[in-house]
């Protein structure tokens, strides 16, 4: 067996390459426990189960927010779109609407945390998806709770953290 270590740098340049090894693609994920619920899984735990047959081990916040998608399915609350529609700009975003969502955000944008020095995060996630949650926070903005999210997670250090980011539209994305 191999055991290999990376240096933060060194893995940030890999999840750049591999964004998938950080997260998998949140239309994917939803996709499948769309497809989990469709078949029947009444229980949370056969949605991560067919999560962690497609993708391997994932994050608990990923987990969660797959478990919240899979009971607003079991509900009836209708996504836009659905199979076969057109994909717009609206689908670049990541769909962000509840507290873990946001939880997963912060997760996502920093899974190795924030620096102490500083608060920018120890390894920043691949640009693509980093654009992708920051498009999706803009309705955070808007939710009437806003000040309980931001105490309650680091969203606001996190972001902050990405207003130097290297790719432009990740920096204006991070200060919008």
């Amino acid at each position: 067996k191999w055991l290999v270590g990376f240096d933060a740098a060194a893995l940030e340049q890999f999840l750049s390459a591999h964004p998938s090894a950080l997260e998998p693609p949140s239309g994917q994920v939803r996709a499948l426990v769309e497809e989990a619920v469709s078949r029947g899984a009444a229980a949370d735990d056969a949605v991560a189960e067919a999560l962690l047959a497609r993708f391997g081990p994932l994050r608990r916040a990923t987990l969660d927010r797959a478990r919240r998608i899979a009971a607003q399915l079991r509900r009836g609350t209708k996504r836009k779109g659905g199979p076969g529609a057109q994909a717009s700009s609206e689908d670049q975003k990541a769909r962000i609407e509840t507290l873990e969502d946001v939880a997963w955000a912060a997760a996502t944008l920093a899974p190795f945390g924030l620096k102490v020095d500083g608060g920018e995060p120890v390894v920043r996630a691949p640009s693509g998806v980093a654009l992708s949650i920051l498009l999706g926070l803009e309705a955070v903005a808007g939710m009437p709770d806003l000040v309980a999210l931001l105490r309650d997670t680091s969203i606001g250090k996190v972001v902050a953290g990405y207003r130097r980011h290297p790719s432009a539209d990740v920096a204006k994305a991070a200060k919008d």
